[in-house]
């Protein structure tokens, strides 16, 4: 794991891989002023509730994580972190192509009402993708049968090519693969979504870090959509 950063501008941040929906990953990051801001970053994956511990306990001075509209309450920042919106990673509903929903998405091509797929047997991620599936399918009113669970994007894939079930990802994930006989389908819910975001610790104003910050929102631009802000509640 990460130590603390020192006054040469090392720091330690962690992050969500654009590779796995869950995750979130922390380690060091180094940079050099000679060498115009130069950064060598080492990563270690973990849960956003872990990630955000390891930014207020300063065993970590970033973090790049993610946040769910429906479950305003799950991560807990207080007033001496910041969070910084990157952009905004849409929810997709992942099918074979050769079903009911992934036929009619392939003729008509309009965002899936989850409803759709209240009959399915269900796929979920981690604890907290769970627990926003599980939010999302209650307002469409129904109870998802979730028969597995796995934070593996290509494990996902593997149970619902097999016919195991259907899956909520993240257009990222989608993004490194997806297997021709599934289709990702647009969700007609605007809180089928994942915020993602830089955290620190408000008093952190070193160089490195402004840098990092420079560099994530640069490359976001290109895999994100403009942020959304989702309100996130006092901690007394």
């Amino acid at each position: 794991m990460a130590n603390e950063a020192d006054e040469a501008g090392d720091a330690n941040p962690s992050g969500n891989p654009s590779g796995n929906s869950s995750g979130t990953a922390s380690g060091n990051v180094s940079s050099d002023d000679h060498r115009h801001h130069r950064l060598e970053v080492n990563l270690a994956q973990m849960e956003p509730p872990q990630a955000v511990e390891q930014v207020s306990s300063g065993e970590a001075d970033a973090a790049i994580i993610f946040r769910y509209g429906t479950l305003p309450h799950f991560l807990q920042i207080d007033d001496s972190l910041q969070f910084e919106p990157l952009g905004v990673d849409p929810l997709r509903l992942l099918v074979r192509k050769a079903s009911d929903i992934g036929r009619a998405y392939e003729k008509n091509h309009e965002p899936v009402d989850l409803t759709a797929a209240r009959g399915e047997h269900w796929i979920a991620g981690c604890a907290t993708c769970r627990a926003n599936l599980l939010k999302l399918a209650s307002r469409a009113g129904f109870k998802p049968d979730i028969r597995h669970a796995t934070d593996d994007y290509w494990a996902t894939q593997n149970l619902v090519e097999m016919g195991m079930g259907v899956s909520l990802v993240p257009v990222l994930d989608t993004r490194l693969h997806l297997q021709s006989d599934l289709v990702a389908c647009p969700i007609a819910d605007a809180d089928a979504s994942r915020q993602i975001g830089i955290l620190t610790r408000v008093n952190d104003t070193r160089d490195s870090l402004q840098y990092l910050r420079e560099e994530l929102t640069r490359t976001a631009r290109g895999y994100l959509k403009d942020h959304m802000t989702y309100e996130q509640p006092v901690l007394g």
